[in-house]
C-alpha cells in the first residue's frame, strides 16, 4: 500500500482552516486505482498536529476513490465528498480524525459531484445521476444524518440530462464537477448546461434548507440563457444579498466570448439586467473558462482565459449589481473583419475592413487546411481602412485559410479568417510537374523537379531500385520560383534508381513526378592475353555502382557461356583467365556487372586463337627385331625398318658364327616390314643373331629358337 500511495497526485482541492492555514484534498493514484485523502498544513507549510505523515483519509482504510470535494464545516474541520462505486460524504476533525457518524453513502450512481456547507456543520452535496444525467442533491446534518424533509435518493434539481457546469484536467484525463454555490442560509444555488432547446442552454436552480425548492423557481431549473448558439461551462457565486452572479462562455456570436446573468433569490432576473445575460468580454479572440467572485460592494469580478493575443492570457472584468460594466480603453484596433473573399482570374482576392488602423501594417496569413499559419505578405490598413490582398498561384481543386493579423497584445493578432475553395478554370490550374531531372555524380545524384504551382509546399521524396521497395529519403520545400531540390547521397546499389515526390497540398498528399534515372557505369579494358591454349583479360570499373562481376564468351555458333564464377571486386578490377579455347577457333568476350538484380553488359573483346601447325611425318629409323613371340617355336619371323630404298641386306647367323642365311631386303622399301624366314625352318633349335645393314648402319637382333 505505500508504495502504491507514491503514485501520483491530481486534481487537488483547498479550503482555508480559519487559522492561517488549509486544508488539502487531492486523488491519489493513477486512473485504474486511487485513492481520496485530505491533509491539513499550518501557515508555515508544515502538517498541523494530529495529521498523519502518510495523509489521512476520510474513511478508516483507504479505499478506491476520486475527484474529491471539499467544503468548511464552520467548526475547523471539513466536509468531503468523493466518487468510489458512487458518491461518499465524510467529515474530517480539525485534528485529522473522522466524526462518528461518518462517512456516509450518499448515491450508488453519481458523477460531477459538488458541494457547499450549510452553516451548521453539514453540507449540501450535489451530483449527476452517472446512468442518465440527471440532477439531485442532498444534504447531510453535522452528525451525517440525512436532513429532515430531504429524500434518502436525493431531491430531483432537474429530471432533464445535465451537462456539468466545471471541468478540470488531469495528466490522464478530464473530471466533470457540478457548479454550486451556497445560498447563506442553508440552501444552495445550482448552475448547469443542458440540451432541451438546442446546442447548450444554462439553467439554474434554487434549492432551500429544508430539501425544497425556492419560491418562484421553476421544475427543472430558470432559464439564465437561451440564446442561439451554444453556452457552457456555467459557474455561479452568490451575490451577499440572497441571489447568484452566473457565467459562462457563449459562442452565439461565432467565437467564445465571457456572458453573465445576476438572478435573485426569488427566481427573477435582478434590475437592470437583460434576459439571456450580458458580455463581459467584449473583443477579438476565444474568451473562455470564466470564474465568477464578488466584491464588497456587491459587483460581481469575472476572470477569463483570453485568446486576443498571440498566446492565451488571463483577463478579467467588474460587472456592477445592475449589470453595467465600466468603459476602459482597449486595444488601438478596435475591430477588424473581412470584407469579401471572391477567387478568379487566377487570383485570390480578399478585402479587410479595420477600424482605428489606418497605417498600420497588416500582415496576410494563409494555411492549408491541417497546415500552420504562414505569414505571406505585409500590407498597410489604408487611409479608408481597409486590407487589399491578392494572392496570386493558388492550386484550382483546394481550399485556403486566409486571415490578416494587426500588431496589438505585443504580438500580431489575427482578424476575419476565411476559408477560399480554388476552382477548377478561372486561371487556376490543378498541381503538376512540369519536369525532373537527376544529375549522378561519384557521391550521389541531385533531383530537380519543377512544379507549376505550389510555392512553399512540404515535399517527402521516396526511392527505390532492383534492390529494394519504396522507402522515404526525406523531406524538402517547393522554393518561391516552384523548384524543388533534393540530394539522394545514399550509395549506389543498382543500375537504375526511380524517384517519387509527394506533395503534401489541400489537405492531402499527391504523388507526382515519378521517374526513372539510369546510374552511369564505366569500364575499361586494362589487360589481354591470348595464346594457342588461354586468353586472360582484365577490365576496370571507374564508375557506377558496387557490383559483382562474370566474363561471357561467345562462338561462332553464336552461343552464349558463364567462363568461370561471379567475382566480387577489387578496387573495382575483374579478371578471367579461359582455358577451354580450342585452336583456329573465333570467340568474344564480355565482362557482365551484376548489381541487385540487374546485369550491364561491356565489350565486346574478339580473340582469334592462332591454329596449331601439322604434325610432320616421322623419320624412319633403321631396326630390325623378332616379329611375334622370342623365344620362337619351329621357326620364327622378323620385323625391319628401312630408311630408304638403298641397297640393304639381312643376314642371320648361328651361335657358332656362322651364316646360315643371308637375304637382300632393298625391294621392300621404306617403311616397317615382317619377314617370315621359312626357309630357315630346319634350323636346328638355338640361338641366333639377325642382322640388317644399310647405307653403312647395321641393326642387330638376338632371337632364340625352340623345338
Amino acid at each position: 500500500m505505500e508504495a502504491e500511495k507514491q503514485q501520483p497526485t491530481v486534481l487537488p482541492v483547498l479550503v482555508p482552516d480559519g487559522a492561517g492555514g488549509v486544508f488539502m484534498a487531492w486523488e491519489q493514484g493513477a486512473w485504474l486505482r486511487s485513492w481520496a485523502v485530505v491533509e491539513r498544513y499550518t501557515s508555515a507549510l508544515a502538517l498541523a498536529p494530529g495529521w498523519p505523515a502518510g495523509y489521512a483519509s476520510p474513511e478508516s482504510t483507504y479505499m478506491d476513490g476520486y475527484a474529491p470535494v471539499m467544503v468548511s464545516d464552520g467548526a475547523d474541520g471539513v466536509v468531503m465528498a468523493w466518487l468510489a462505486a458512487g458518491l461518499v460524504a465524510s467529515r474530517m476533525s480539525p485534528t485529522g480524525s473522522i466524526v462518528p457518524g461518518w462517512p456516509v453513502a450518499i448515491t450508488d450512481a453519481a458523477d460531477a459531484p459538488g458541494i457547499v456547507g450549510d452553516a451548521t456543520g453539514g453540507a449540501l452535496v450535489v451530483w449527476q445521476n452517472s446512468r442518465n444525467g440527471t440532477l439531485y442533491a442532498q444534504r447531510r446534518l453535522a452528525n451525517g444524518t440525512l436532513a429532515p424533509g430531504w429524500l434518502s435518493g436525493g431531491l430531483p434539481v432537474c429530471t432533464l440530462t445535465t451537462i456539468a457546469g466545471i471541468t478540470r484536467y488531469a495528466a490522464t484525463r478530464s473530471q466533470n464537477y457540478s457548479s454550486v454555490a451556497s445560498d447563506g442560509a442553508g440552501g444552495a444555488f445550482i448552475v448547469w448546461s443542458d440540451v432541451r432547446a438546442d446546442l447548450g442552454d444554462i439553467y439554474a436552480q434554487h434549492v432551500l434548507a429544508n430539501g425544497g425548492l425556492a419560491p418562484g423557481w421553476l421544475l427543472n431549473g430558470m432559464p439564465i440563457c437561451v440564446a442561439p448558439g451554444t453556452q457552457m461551462a456555467p459557474a455561479i457565486v452568490a451575490d451577499g444579498s440572497g441571489g447568484a452572479f452566473v457565467t459562462w462562455q457563449d459562442a452565439r456570436a461565432g467565437s467564445w466570448a465571457a456572458y453573465a446573468q445576476h438572478v435573485t433569490g426569488a427566481g427573477a432576473i435582478a434590475p437592470g439586467w437583460t434576459p439571456n445575460g450580458v458580455p463581459v468580454s467584449p473583443g477579438y479572440g476565444n474568451h473562455q473558462i470564466q470564474r465568477p467572485t464578488i466584491d464588497s460592494a456587491g459587483s460581481a469580478i469575472v476572470a477569463w482565459q483570453d485568446g486576443r493575443c498571440a498566446s492565451t492570457e488571463i483577463f478579467a472584468s467588474r460587472v456592477a449589481a445592475d449589470g453595467s460594466t465600466p468603459s476602459v480603453a482597449g486595444d488601438p484596433v478596435a475591430w477588424a473583419a473581412l470584407a469579401s473573399s471572391r477567387a478568379d482570374s487566377g487570383f485570390v482576392r480578399l478585402t479587410w475592413t479595420v477600424t482605428n488602423g489606418a497605417g498600420l501594417p497588416a500582415t496576410i496569413y494563409c494555411r492549408q487546411p491541417d497546415g500552420p499559419w504562414m505569414a505571406v505578405a505585409v500590407v498597410p490598413v489604408g487611409t479608408d481602412g481597409l486590407v487589399r490582398y491578392g494572392d496570386q498561384g493558388a492550386i484550382a481543386g483546394c481550399v485556403y485559410g486566409y486571415a490578416m493579423g494587426i500588431p496589438s497584445c505585443g504580438a500580431p493578432r489575427r482578424f476575419g479568417e476565411v476559408s477560399v475553395t480554388i476552382p477548377n478554370g478561372s486561371g487556376f490550374v490543378p498541381l503538376a510537374v512540369a519536369r525532373s531531372a537527376a544529375a549522378p555524380d561519384s557521391s550521389g545524384i541531385t533531383l530537380t523537379w519543377k512544379l507549376n504551382e505550389g510555392e512553399g509546399l512540404p515535399v517527402a521524396v521516396f526511392a527505390r531500385d532492383s534492390c529494394r521497395e519504396w522507402s522515404r529519403l526525406g523531406t524538402t520545400a517547393c522554393d518561391d520560383t516552384g523548384l524543388v531540390s533534393f540530394r539522394d547521397a545514399t550509395p549506389l546499389s543498382a543500375s537504375w534508381r526511380e524517384y517519387r515526390m509527394v506533395v503534401h497540398a489541400c489537405g492531402a498528399d499527391d504523388t507526382l513526378g515519378d521517374f526513372v534515372t539510369r546510374i552511369p557505369t564505366a569500364v575499361d579494358l586494362v589487360g589481354r592475353e591470348v595464346a594457342s591454349d588461354h586468353v586472360q583479360l582484365a577490365w576496370h570499373q571507374t564508375a557506377g555502382p558496387l557490383s559483382y562481376g562474370r566474363t561471357w564468351r561467345q562462338d561462332s555458333t553464336g552461343g552464349m557461356i558463364v567462363i568461370g564464377p561471379v567475382t566480387a571486386p577489387n578496387d573495382g578490377r575483374y579478371g578471367c583467365i579461359d582455358r577451354t579455347v580450342l585452336p583456329g577457333a573465333h570467340y568474344r568476350y564480355w565482362l557482365g556487372l551484376i548489381a541487385c538484380r540487374d546485369e550491364q553488359m561491356f565489350g565486346p573483346v574478339d580473340v582469334d586463337i592462332a591454329p596449331v601447325p601439322p604434325t610432320p611425318p616421322p623419320i624412319p629409323k633403321l631396326d630390325v627385331r623378332v616379329a611375334g613371340g622370342n623365344p620362337a617355336r619351329g621357326s620364327f619371323a622378323v620385323a625391319l625398318s628401312l630408311v630408304d630404298a638403298s641397297p640393304a641386306r639381312l643376314e642371320v647367323f648361328d651361335a657358332a658364327g656362322r651364316l646360315v642365311l643371308d637375304r637382300d631386303v632393298s625391294g621392300l622399301g621404306v617403311g616397317t616390314h615382317e619377314l617370315a624366314l621359312g626357309d630357315v625352318a630346319t634350323l636346328r633349335p638355338g640361338v641366333f643373331v639377325i642382322r640388317l645393314t644399310q647405307g653403312g648402319r647395321t641393326r642387330t637382333a638376338r632371337a632364340t629358337l625352340l623345338r
